[in-house]
Order: C-alpha cells, then structure tokens, then sequence
C-alpha cells in the first residue's frame, strides 16, 4: 500500500506542478495581452491625435485666408462708402 500511496502521490504532485505551470503560462499570456492592446490603443491614440492635429492647423490656414478676405472686403466697403458719401455731396 505504501507503494501505492506513493506512487499516488508523485502523480498528484505531476498533476498540480502541471496545473501550476499552466496557471503561470495563462497568466504571462493573459499580461502580454494586455502590453499589446495598451501599445497598440496608444499607438491609434497617437496617429489621430497627429491627424486632428494636421486638420486644425490647416483650418487655421483656412481661416487666416478668410480673415485676409474679409479684412479686404471691409477696406473696399469703406472706399465704397466714402465714394458714395463724395458723390452724394456733389
């Protein structure tokens, strides 16, 4: 019976070296995971972080055009308006 017993034992200790093994596998699977999904999420966070980036600065072009546009129509709507002021008085 001892034998046995012993032998019982070598196998049930195997099994649990083995269920033990397997826990540690799972769980450095289970962290590299974790590793790429948080590299990979960063990574697009980044890349359209630099595309928002890009499209608001070339609105900021946009609007500086536009400002640049209505600066001018303003300076002509005051000649115009002077023009008119001049020719009304005559």
């Amino acid at each position: 019976m001892t034998a046995k017993k012993q032998e019982e034992e070598k196998k049930e200790s195997l099994v649990s070296k083995f269920k033990d093994w397997i826990t540690i596998i799972l769980f450095l699977v289970t962290v590299l995971g974790w590793i790429t999904t948080y590299t990979s999420n960063k990574a697009s966070n980044k890349a359209a972080l630099d595309n928002n980036t890009k499209a608001v600065e070339k609105l900021n072009v946009q609007m500086e055009k536009m400002n640049e546009y209505i600066k001018t129509q303003s300076e002509l709507n005051g000649k115009f308006i002077q023009y008119m002021e001049m020719d009304s008085k005559k």
